[in-house]
């Protein structure tokens, strides 16, 4: 009867076996200290779902955990605009306690008892699936980044994260701006603007924190120094301007 729903599931809303541009599939489940989180609803709070399919006797979720909790410490522990969801496909409640304990992971997580088998296979059916574990990062507009790669403690996670977080909401020229925060260098990247373009960054109450001009087109700009929270970055060439709005963390 899953799988029959499943399909129709996927008839309806058009899904591929794609696994970028797409929406993620909604799900709920129960997590070991009995809170009930959604997906579509915690995207909804503006938050940036990181997705772990994992299993608590598999060697190599034993190794990264650490480093995933790492990272979820590192954005605010659920507190801000990041949460990190531990699905597994087979553990009860007692064992998955245990491998937060051994293992020192705080995040949610859920096994059998809590929906986690129904969530595996809901994302097994719908994506490429070559193991444990294995990473999503899902953007608050639900477009899914699938199959993370597990190099260099995770480091790809936060990148994937810090893209989420990163809303362009105005443009106001034609220019091909790319730019992001990142968290692992504090820095705002810039690239693909007119040479000697003005960089300027301002609060939500229109104060100044720096103006600089970009003489080669693309820099890396330090904010280090700079408060966490959100804040409009102006890119202002000879005939274009835009605005853009950017989540220091």
């Amino acid at each position: 009867m899953f799988k029959q729903s499943l399909l129709i599931f996927i008839n309806l809303f058009g899904l591929s076996v794609s696994s970028f541009a797409q929406k993620a599939p909604d799900f709920t489940f129960t997590d070991t200290e009995n809170r009930s989180w959604n997906l579509y609803e915690s995207l909804s709070n503006n938050k940036v779902v990181v997705l772990d399919l994992f299993f608590a006797d598999c060697g190599p979720c034993q190794t990264l955990s650490p480093a995933l909790e790492e990272i979820y410490q590192s954005y605010g522990a659920g507190e801000e605009n990041v949460l990190i969801f531990g699905i597994s496909d087979r553990d009860d409640n007692n064992r998955l306690k245990a491998f937060d304990d051994d293992f020192g992971t705080t995040y949610p997580s859920a096994g059998f008892e809590g929906g986690g088998d129904t969530i595996t296979e809901l994302f097994q059916s719908l994506y490429p699936f070559v193991g444990w574990p294995t990473y999503a990062v899902i953007c608050n507009d639900g477009t899914i980044d699938w199959n993370i790669s597990k190099s260099n403690n995770l480091e790809a996670i936060p990148i994937a994260v810090d893209h989420c977080l990163t809303t362009n909401i105005e443009s106001v020229s034609n220019q091909n701006a790319k730019l992001y925060y990142s968290s692992i260098d504090k820095s705002i990247h810039v690239s693909g603007v007119t040479r000697y373009s003005q960089l300027s960054l301002y609060n939500l109450q229109g104060a100044m924190f720096f103006k600089l001009d970009l003489e080669e087109g693309k820099a890396a700009v330090s904010v280090e120094d700079i408060p966490k929270g959100f804040y409009f970055l102006s890119i202002k060439s000879k005939n274009h301007i835009s605005t853009h709005k950017i989540n220091i963390h």
